[in-house]
């Protein structure tokens, strides 16, 4: 996932984000966690606005899901939800 800070500005005008099966390949969990983590802080630094997303998945792997949700507090994100894994940004 190479997408640049200024890639993300087409997005600041999101309010909300679902996502489906995308927690899937190891390799990949930590730099999906992190451009959720930058387009919400974009968002939140364009629009003062705090934005929720929504992931919907399969839980294919155990240590990658578990990995992906272990970087996802170390990243600043938190879990809300316990069946359904809605992110919201640390104050």
């Amino acid at each position: 996932i190479h997408t640049s800070y200024e890639e993300l500005e087409e997005f600041v005008n999101v309010d909300l984000i679902f996502a489906g099966d995308v927690i899937y390949d190891p390799e990949l969990a930590e730099h999906l966690a992190q451009k959720m983590l930058d387009l919400m802080t974009l968002i939140y630094e364009k629009k003062g606005k705090k934005i929720e997303i929504f992931l919907a998945s399969t839980v294919r792997n155990e240590k990658t899901f578990s990995h992906f949700l272990q970087y996802l507090q170390e990243i600043g994100l938190k879990k809300l939800e316990k069946e359904k894994l809605l992110l919201e940004m640390e104050d």
